[in-house]
């Protein structure tokens, strides 16, 4: 199993018993290029960096006022 399930899960978990609602956004299969790596090797060109993030958040008030300065 993914780590970032078994976290996801547990953020659940918690979110549940504390009565926390939050709102998720999510960012899937986003493709970046940088630089990066340890050895000079690694750093000689751009490589594709590959970015799945799960934000949580609480866009209520945004919602509500349908003001991008709230989100």
């Amino acid at each position: 199993m993914n780590n970032s399930y078994v976290r996801m899960g547990e953020l659940e978990r918690i979110k549940r018993k504390k009565g926390v609602e939050m709102d998720q956004v999510f960012v899937t299969d986003l493709i970046a290029r940088g630089i990066l790596g340890i050895n000079d090797w690694e750093r000689e060109k751009p490589q594709e960096i590959l970015i799945n993030i799960i934000l949580f958040t609480d866009l209520n008030k945004a919602g509500a006022s349908d003001d991008i300065r709230d989100s």
